[in-house]
Order: C-alpha cells, then sequence, then structure tokens
C-alpha cells in the first residue's frame, strides 16, 4: 500500500479504536502513514513488527510492551533479516543477529542500515496510585475483555491449578465468555 509493506506477528487488542477494520493488522500502515513510526506508542497488544516504507527509505521494527512477540533481526551487506527466533536467521547464514528489547521501536535507514532514531513504546508510571483494592480487581477484568471481546477465534484455557488460571476462568464465566480449558 503506497510503497509501504509490513509483516507482523501478534495480536492488538485496541484496533477498532482507529476505525472499522476487520482484523488487526490492517491498522498498522494506516496508523503509520497518519503518525509516523510513533504509531507503535498507540497500539495496546502483543505484537512484533517490521514496517518499510521504500518510498521514505526506513525499515521500523518494533515489539511490544513485554516482547511477549520476540523479533530478532541482522543487518548483513546488502540485505536484512528478521524472524521470531534467533535460529531462523542463523539457518539463513546470519550469525551476528539481535534480540529487539521489550518495549523498544528501532527505524533504520533502508540504503545504509544506519539507525535513525530509537525509542519506548511504553512510558511507565511505578508509583502506587491504587488505594483500595477494588482498583485491581476492575483493572483484572478490563484485561480479560480487552483479551477476549474481538476474538473471532474460540479462546482456550490452560487450567494449572493455581490461583491465577482459577481468577482467570471465574471472570471468563463472569463476563459470559465461551471458553475451552485443559
Amino acid at each position: 500500500k503506497n510503497n509501504i509493506a509490513v509483516v507482523f506477528n501478534g495480536e492488538i487488542y485496541n484496533y477498532l479504536d482507529f476505525g472499522n477494520y476487520k482484523t488487526d493488522g490492517e491498522i498498522l500502515i494506516d496508523l503509520y502513514q497518519k503518525h509516523g513510526p510513533e504509531f507503535t506508542k498507540l497500539l495496546d497488544g502483543e505484537f512484533a513488527i517490521c514496517l518499510v516504507d521504500f518510498k521514505s527509505n526506513i525499515i521500523l521494527i518494533s515489539n511490544d510492551t513485554f516482547a511477549c512477540k520476540p523479533l530478532w533481526y541482522e543487518f548483513k551487506e546488502s540485505t536484512f533479516c528478521i524472524g521470531s527466533y534467533e535460529s531462523q536467521l542463523s539457518l539463513l547464514g546470519f550469525t551476528n543477529s539481535k534480540k529487539l528489547y521489550a518495549n523498544t521501536t528501532k527505524v533504520f535507514d533502508l540504503k545504509t542500515y544506519k539507525k535513525l532514531t530509537q525509542f519506548k513504546n511504553f512510558e511507565f508510571d511505578i508509583n502506587q496510585h491504587k488505594t483500595d483494592f477494588n482498583g485491581w480487581i476492575q483493572a483484572f477484568k478490563n484485561s480479560i475483555y480487552k483479551r477476549t471481546h474481538n476474538a473471532q477465534y474460540g479462546i482456550y484455557l490452560g487450567l494449572s491449578s493455581g490461583y491465577d488460571s482459577g481468577a482467570i476462568a471465574c471472570e471468563l464465566l463472569n463476563q459470559n465468555v465461551e471458553f475451552k480449558s485443559y
């Protein structure tokens, strides 16, 4: 689209906030065109993205806050390579691959592969703002909702006999979300 290509792995939870899109990946080029490289700061989800703008001669790589979707990359001579695992790059003959740090966007010149800019996608406020348990409960409910309300496929929950999976199962039931558990 307009000399821009994108490769994307993951899920963007808030994609409907940006318009009437059928899938989450459809928003990436539109957001880039509207907001530039800092469009990644608008994304809420788990993702690894590589966007190439051939007209502006840039390569943008980005991943989510905790690198749930890892991204490995390497520039070598006149080519570059990305993958979810270092082994993917090494099988292609790349020997100096680097893992993109969590919560990071890097922009490189497409011709020289020199880094043009780098920034964090999300800035953490580590100060405690909650004064009671009700705030935590609401945040937990919201986290389940944002991960399930646009689900296009069935939801699977691995039960581990722990409190966390049990709490998730209870909240899915409270929100009337259909799921399979094992």
